[in-house]
């Protein structure tokens, strides 16, 4: 839920933001003397057995999890002022999809200016945190970092990290697509075309929430130039970022702009001597009528005096 603010010109709101409210709890217990998130397993993390969980808890398994141990710590939301802003930085790009190996050699080869690949493994699926994202900070913010990740892991970069991936998801269109694709990107591939199908058919269906964009195959080389395409056009759209605390207190005083009574300018005078007739600022005796006044029977002519 975003909730819109008026701080400054455009769109700007406040949004959850749960890995400051994981701090706030770790410092608490750690100040009450409470286990801290290494002792017991992580806070908020969720299990690489989700699967399993959700099943056994009627596919609430992990949200109630993260509940219960919300509650355990501390009931607390915090909240992050954001604005929808255009990144300088080029973001990463997860490639999903049938052959997203190939996927991302072909995009490194076509563009080695613009596509890396990280140097070091990014997934670590046996740490208790199952991305490491020094990887993806290294590499230089004129580039796109690819990424080939599993499901849990681009969750965690999600949910639980600003690093706002962009996820290319590559949809097989038919068996028969498939089966062209192959012959192209993976000849001596031992999958039979339509199995592939059916599993990337199951994948798109489970995962697609994560998808930034869904590109079909197609069956000529139309479709490498379209994933580069969305990935541009991605690039280049607004999306909802943090703002510092100097942009926080410059929307501040900026809104407080408007609503501050404007102050007069004063008009110097002129000094020297005027061309135009005198004009008297104050009144004296000569400028008020006489008043005649009735007292009894006599008329009394008389002036005012200041």
């Amino acid at each position: 839920m975003i909730i819109f603010s008026n701080v400054v010109a455009g769109p700007v709101g406040l949004i959850p933001n749960r890995a400051r409210a994981d701090q706030i709890v770790v410092k608490t217990n750690l100040a009450h003397g409470k286990p801290g998130p290494n002792d017991r397993g992580g806070l908020f993390f969720r299990s690489f057995r989700r699967a399993k969980s959700a099943s056994r808890n009627g596919g609430r398994g992990t949200e109630d999890e993260d509940e219960r141990r919300l509650s355990t710590g501390l009931d607390v939301v915090s909240y992050e002022r954001v604005a929808r802003k255009i990144t300088d930085a080029r973001r990463p790009v997860i490639v999903l999809g049938l052959f997203c190996d190939t996927i991302r050699t072909m995009l490194v080869r076509d563009s080695p200016g613009l596509f890396v690949v990280p140097a070091d493994e990014v997934e670590t699926p046996k740490d208790e945190v199952p991305v490491d994202v020094t990887p993806i900070l290294a590499v230089p913010p004129t580039n796109h970092c690819l990424l080939i990740l599993s499901p849990p892991a681009i969750e965690y970069l999600q949910q639980r990290t600003d690093i706002n991936p962009l996820t290319i998801y590559v949809s097989p269109v038919s068996k028969t697509v498939v089966k062209a694709v192959k012959a192209k990107l993976a000849p001596a591939y031992n999958k039979n075309p339509g199995y592939m199908y059916e599993e990337a058919a199951k994948f798109e269906k489970n995962y697609s929430h994560m998808f930034s964009a869904t590109v079909p195959y197609t069956e000529d080389d139309g479709w490498f130039f379209n994933v580069k395409d969305v990935i541009e056009r991605l690039q280049n759209q607004p999306t909802w970022q943090g703002l510092s605390q100097a942009e926080i207190e410059a929307a501040a005083a900026a809104e407080a702009k408007k609503y501050l009574p404007s102050m007069p300018v004063a008009v110097p005078m002129r000094v020297g001597r005027s061309t135009g007739p005198a004009v008297r600022m104050s009144r004296t005796t000569d400028d008020l009528p006489d008043v005649q006044t009735q007292v009894g029977s006599n008329l009394i002519t008389c002036n005012y005096v200041i």
